[in-house]
């Protein structure tokens, strides 16, 4: 069986029973957030364990995220 090495990296790095860059969002898009609506759309490309999809939610807009 083959291993990817890219995978095996990212797989370690966010199996952590504790969350690596912490609960609160990025701060550049927490101080972008006047910019939102309450109900827009938007996408967290990249987001790692989630916390800026989870934060976007819960400033009540609906958010997409992915993993690239």
């Amino acid at each position: 069986m083959t291993t990817n090495p890219e995978l095996e990296r990212w797989n370690t790095r966010f199996s952590a029973p504790d969350y690596v860059f912490g609960t609160d969002p990025n701060a550049f898009l927490a101080s972008q957030a006047h910019r939102l609506k309450r109900g827009q759309s938007a996408l967290a490309v990249a987001d790692g364990e989630g916390r800026n999809g989870v934060w976007l939610r819960s400033e009540e807009h609906t958010s997409e995220l992915q993993s690239l």
